[in-house]
């Protein structure tokens, strides 16, 4: 699989200023979110909403609590530390995958289980990565 990037009249600073400004939209909804009548609605990303099933899933997932410490660089979960980058993370998630929607970016089945095949290569055991 080949990925062009085509370069458009705004430049990396550009890019980089509304990514910025996006996050900044983000984040200040996700206040305004913390006092709104929506229950179970824990931020709203461009009028999606991340839900609070969302943070807890990711929250028990071991492995990502295990890289939210590490990037918080703690021992010990410090519950709302982690909460809250956990949060951001999913902010983040949400903004890359609105992002490559409104640039059409789409990848097909056969690519994506290509890269999976590429990626279960990688291992002794293919069974690590889940059912095949």
């Amino acid at each position: 699989m080949q990925v062009t990037i085509q370069r458009t009249r705004s430049t990396g600073r550009s890019f980089l200023l509304q990514s910025c400004l996006m996050i900044l939209a983000a984040v200040a909804s996700v206040f305004e979110t913390a006092w709104s009548a929506e229950p179970g609605i824990v931020a709203r990303v461009n009028q999606s909403p991340v839900t609070l099933a969302e943070l807890q899933r990711m929250l028990a997932d071991p492995l990502t609590q295990h890289q939210l410490q590490q990037e918080l660089r703690s021992g010990a979960a410090e519950g709302k530390k982690v909460e809250h980058m956990a949060l951001r993370k999913l902010i983040q998630q949400r903004l890359l995958l609105q992002e490559a929607e409104r640039r059409n970016f789409i990848v097909s089945d056969d690519d994506f289980n290509q890269a999976l095949s590429s990626l279960r290569s990688r291992f002794q055991d293919g069974g690590a990565l889940g059912p095949g």
